[in-house]
């Protein structure tokens, strides 16, 4: 995927006084998660989900509750999309819990360490 920065030089914004909008968290990130890049295939994902699953007290054989992982995607969300909106944030944490169960019923270790499947 390619983005494009280039900005034409010494035209008026049609809209002066607004920002463009931000891409989604998800147009962002999922780019970065797909299962082909070397990113997940490093295994800096599996480290990092890791060490929140321990950090909310879990073990292998435990299953994530949706109140774990809303704690845990909120503090994410923070600090990856600032000035995106409390409702956002719990609108994306939603999403994320119904992908991430991907068709299950609980949210497993294995099923919370396992790269996202990207939709190409």
């Amino acid at each position: 995927m390619i983005f494009s920065l280039a900005v034409a030089p010494n035209l008026p914004s049609p809209h002066p006084h607004t920002s463009p909008p931000s891409p989604p968290p998800s147009a962002i990130l999922y780019p970065l998660l797909n299962p082909t890049t070397n990113l997940t295939r490093s295994g800096r994902i599996w480290r990092a989900a890791r060490q929140f699953w321990d950090a909310l007290g879990l073990q292998d054989k435990d299953a994530m509750t949706m109140t774990e992982y809303r704690q845990m995607h909120l503090r994410i969300s923070q600090v990856l999309a600032p000035g995106m909106s409390p409702a956002c944030m719990e609108e994306a944490c939603l999403e994320d819990w119904q992908g991430d169960l991907r068709g299950g019923e609980q949210m497993t270790f294995e099923r919370y360490v396992s790269p996202p499947r990207c939709n190409p």
